[in-house]
């Protein structure tokens, strides 16, 4: 697994690519506060998860009771991609609101940066 972290002038973006596993998994308190309330998620690269989905819920959580924005650059994967929309709906976070996935990084940045069509993107 490959993780980068990026600070941009406007946003923060985490970077995830490989195979996703509990030991390498940065839960809430790994993670460096974002320095925006606006999280670009790049999970485009992920391949597989082997993370609880509470550790998931509890990170989700945590970004929307801060108050950040999130977009999701979703997974080729269906399967994680089908994990990421269940973890957004446990946790109680507003799509298209809270968060969104997209399929590409130009969506996901205008979303994140002032435009509105959430998930739709993904339809």
């Amino acid at each position: 697994m490959t993780i980068e972290y990026f600070e941009y002038p406007l946003y923060s973006e985490l970077r995830v690519a490989g195979a996703v596993f509990v030991q390498d998994w940065l839960g809430t308190a790994d993670v460096p506060p974002p320095r925006h309330s606006r999280l670009l998620i790049d999970y485009s690269g992920v391949e597989s998860i082997d993370v609880s989905v509470g550790q998931l819920i509890a990170a989700a959580e945590a970004l929307a009771s801060a108050g950040v924005r999130f977009a999701f650059i979703a997974p080729r994967n269906p399967v994680v991609l089908a994990l990421v929309r269940r973890v957004m709906i446990l946790a109680h976070v507003t799509e298209g609101v809270d968060v969104a996935l997209f399929a590409t990084r130009a969506q996901a940045l205008a979303w994140l940066l002032g435009g509105d069509e959430g998930s739709a993107a993904l339809e």
